[in-house]
């Protein structure tokens, strides 16, 4: 219900809410120390006890600095009326808060959703299930939301986090026609569900994200452009479009300021953080990469998930001995330590068990440490193959480091418009 409940005040104008994944850390907090941490002035809290016959819900609205209520409340109903209480709550807080709400405003509150607990309660499963970013968490999240769509086929959010979840199965595919069978998947999804609900924020991101990882790099920016639109307070949506811009588009100091936004309404979720370091690589902000990624290990462990990241800022500041820890035998990162220190003989010994272990999936990788070695013709072939095969790994072309030795030829700039890349 907190899930839901956060969904529907996240669409209301002129509201800012925390998300999901920052709200569940301080769950334990009472009101003012967790209005601390989550940089918010109000928190909203309650608790649900259920018989057979009746759910009471009990939610209050209180005051992050003074801990004193600004609103609270008591719904006694029926199992089947739980969704009309969550719509119910939104709109309460959203007056205690001075928020005005007109009709419209209020009948959009729930569009795109479902008005079935047992759907929803499926569709949240499927979605913290994913959180674990492996294959087989992706198929039972999958399965889980196909669940919910039998229960409510009208259910717009369940299409667009089945997108989300097709989208990420295609970067597991072993070849280039399992990973655009997904992603074709994918864009059917976001569609079905904007059929549903158009200005539905999560399915424009979900659209834009399945273009993107198709190499339709003009039509994902369309998408991502109207997702921000439409999102409001949303930190995934924000966060998705700023790291866009910057990767996509070499806007890092807009980038950064989005990627930002989403971390202020959601500093406890380690995408936040990684965002903000993946826009200062970008940025080639390579010491605040280092410094930033060393901060947020001390500070906060649980959140560090940028060993990587790390070793890249490490390897282009020159600290090599201290790259080869971060990268903790990953075989790209050995591979680029390895050109960039003149071992070539050991850079291609890796980009050879590379070949033998992804064929050419991996192209793009190739791609960059071929450039690193200086082998222009033996580089651009294989980027040429990696849009042959749509690599995801091109929606990085202009701003990927690694490549700055072939920038200057010819062949890039042709690579850019055969791509059709947006300006």
């Amino acid at each position: 219900m907190a899930g839901e409940i956060r969904n529907t005040l996240m669409r209301i104008g002129g509201l800012k809410v925390a998300g999901s994944t920052s709200s569940a850390a301080v769950r334990e907090d009472d009101a003012p120390t967790a209005a601390k941490k989550l940089g918010v002035a109000n928190i909203l809290t309650g608790n649900v006890r259920q018989t057979p016959s009746t759910i009471r819900v009990t939610a209050e609205l209180i005051d992050g600095r003074t801990g004193l209520a600004k609103w609270s409340q008591n719904y006694d109903r029926t199992p089947g009326d739980v969704i009309k209480v969550q719509t119910d709550i939104a709109e309460n807080v959203a007056r205690a808060l001075a928020v005005a709400l007109g009709a419209s405003a209020i009948r959009a509150l729930a569009a795109g959703e479902t008005a079935n607990v047992a759907a929803q309660q499926l569709a949240f499963q499927a979605r913290e299930l994913s959180y674990q970013f492996t294959e087989s968490d992706f198929h039972r999240s999958l399965q889980l939301i196909d669940k919910a769509i039998a229960i409510d086929p009208n259910y717009a959010r369940a299409y667009a986090l089945k997108s989300f979840f097709a989208s990420n199965l295609a970067g597991f595919g072993t070849t280039p026609a399992d990973g655009a069978k997904y992603l074709r998947e994918a864009v059917q999804h976001a569609r079905k569900a904007l059929s549903i609900a158009p200005n539905l924020p999560i399915a424009r991101s979900a659209l834009a994200y399945a273009y993107q990882l198709s190499l339709r790099l003009r039509e994902a920016m369309h998408e991502h452009r109207i997702a921000f639109s439409l999102a409001s307070g949303d930190p995934d949506v924000i966060r998705n479009y700023g790291w866009t811009r910057s990767t996509v588009l070499g806007e890092t100091k807009e980038g950064l300021r989005l990627v930002d936004e989403a971390r202020a309404l959601d500093p406890l979720n380690s995408a936040s953080h990684s965002a903000h370091a993946d826009v200062l690589f970008d940025a080639r902000r390579y010491a605040d990469v280092v410094s930033y990624s060393l901060q947020v290990r001390r500070e906060s462990p649980e959140l560090f998930k940028l060993k990587h990241l790390l070793g890249h800022a490490l390897l282009m500041l020159g600290r090599t001995r201290e790259a080869a820890l971060a990268f903790g035998g990953n075989i790209v990162g050995e591979a680029l330590l390895a050109a960039r220190s003149g071992e070539r003989d050991l850079a291609f010994a890796k980009l050879a068990q590379m070949r033998s272990r992804d064929g050419d999936m991996a192209s793009f990788q190739y791609g960059r440490i071929l450039a690193e070695l200086g082998d222009k013709d033996a580089a651009f072939d294989a980027l040429d193959r990696a849009w042959d095969i749509r690599d995801r790994g091109l929606a990085g072309l202009k701003t990927d480091p690694y490549l700055d030795p072939l920038r200057i030829d010819p062949r890039y700039a042709a690579l850019l418009r055969k791509m059709n890349f947006p300006a």
